[in-house]
């Protein structure tokens, strides 16, 4: 898959020096923003040394993230630890730096990352850097800052206690503590993504800006330079950098299609209702795709199984004790206990005609619950809220069938 790229940085209208450095080199599939902080210009020490690293660690194993990225779920996996570790390896060299040298202490650098190979990517973030990325006619912002302002927004805690000039203060960031956490992401890469890696210096001024429109006509070439102008022109407050990824369209692929159509279905399931679409995009991963034929057995009444059920396309047929229940097309689920509870199937599920049914397993949906508490939160709830329906519809539909008593009434005395 051919991806175009434009990458510019630029001082600013109202800064003396640039602490910002970025990286784009296609040959790796690698693109990194850094935003560095620190008196003396120890900001632009810290982004630079931070950006060496990961570009260190990921060109040396450059040959076995490529195999990763092309290969199971459980391959892709090490491909994000490696990228997760290269960031933790930036981490140690910029603070060791800051140890080694009294008027670069305390430095650091926020870090957005782009790794891309073939129709997958794998996204590293700390700081308040961005990345968003242009699907369709919407653009949606995929990495999460770490300030204060939006940590104390997803966790839902009113911040007019704080001084708003505290607000924007990073609570994370490369090189300042010992330690960093990191959050990563993988996604599908479709024909006509539109990829944008940029700091604060240029995010700041999108609030009222057409970013969809701009991408819909921009120019693959110059496209972040435009960015950049268009930040300038608004006054250029802070260092501004962009770094651009036009994914060249090209005909569908299995892979596209699956994912247009994963996304499409677990929109339409409560239990995703609220996720935003960079929280839709954790879930993609771990959706497996299962193919079935007429009379293919999905699952059998009283054996124990750990998955859980979507169809995408074509139907199912839900039988119990051999007498057929109900029949569900696309859209609908079954298995939804299996993610919380380790009882024995209720009924037996078998595929009415061909169709494309979304798995989830009980260890990936938990694996995805330990990687993000706000998401967790929203996925648990959502679940709650569903299970609740469904125990209000077998309870009205129980008294529905019982008959009409009561314990002061005449048929209730007998």
């Amino acid at each position: 898959m051919r991806v175009q790229a434009n990458a510019a940085t630029d001082v600013g209208r109202r800064r003396e020096h640039n602490e910002d450095t970025i990286v784009s080199r296609p040959d790796l599939g690698l693109y990194i923003v850094c935003d560095g902080m620190g008196g003396h210009a120890a900001g632009e020490v810290a982004s630079r040394l931070a950006s060496e690293a990961v570009v260190s660690v990921i060109a040396d194993a450059i040959e076995d993230v490529r195999a990763w990225m092309s290969g199971p779920r459980e391959a892709q996996r090490k491909a994000t630890q490696l990228v997760e570790a290269a960031v933790h390896t930036a981490n140690r060299r910029v603070r060791d730096a800051g140890d080694a040298n009294p008027e670069q202490r305390g430095m650091g650098t926020t870090l957005t990352l782009l790794l891309h190979h073939g129709e997958r990517a794998i996204v590293a973030q700390v700081g308040d850097s961005r990345l968003y990325l242009r699907r369709g006619e919407s653009v949606h912002q995929i990495t999460n800052d770490h300030t204060i302002r939006n940590e104390m927004a997803r966790a839902g805690r009113p911040h007019a206690e704080i001084d708003p000039k505290h607000l924007d203060a990073l609570t994370r960031a490369v090189g300042v503590h010992p330690a960093v956490e990191v959050d990563v992401l993988e996604l599908d890469v479709l024909p006509g993504d539109i990829f944008l890696l940029c700091s604060d210096g240029l995010h700041s001024y999108l609030g009222d800006f057409d970013v969809a429109g701009f991408f819909a006509h921009s120019n693959p070439k110059s496209a972040a330079t435009d960015l950049i102008e268009h930040a300038n022109k608004r006054g250029g407050h802070d260092n501004i950098s962009a770094i651009t990824l036009h994914v060249l369209a090209a005909a569908e692929t299995e892979t596209s299609l699956r994912v247009r159509l994963t996304l499409d279905t677990l929109k339409a399931i409560p239990l995703f209702h609220y996720l935003s679409f960079a929280e839709m995009l954790k879930v993609i991963p771990i959706c497996q795709a299962k193919f079935v034929s007429p009379d293919d057995v999905i699952v059998v009444e009283d054996e124990l199984s750990t998955d859980f059920y979507i169809v995408a396309e074509g139907a199912v047929r839900v039988s119990r004790a051999g007498t057929e229940i109900a029949r569900l097309g696309p859209g609908k689920y079954f298995g939804e206990m299996s993610l919380v509870d380790n009882r024995p199937r209720s009924a037996t599920v078998v595929a009415a005609e061909t169709g494309h049914l979304l798995k989830i397993s009980r260890d990936a949906f938990y694996e995805l619950l330990r990687s993000d508490s706000v998401l967790a939160v929203k996925l648990l709830w959502n679940f709650i809220q569903t299970l609740s329906g469904l125990v209000r519809v077998h309870n009205d539909a129980r008294r529905e069938a019982e008959p009409a008593s009561h314990p002061y009434s005449p048929e209730g005395e007998r």
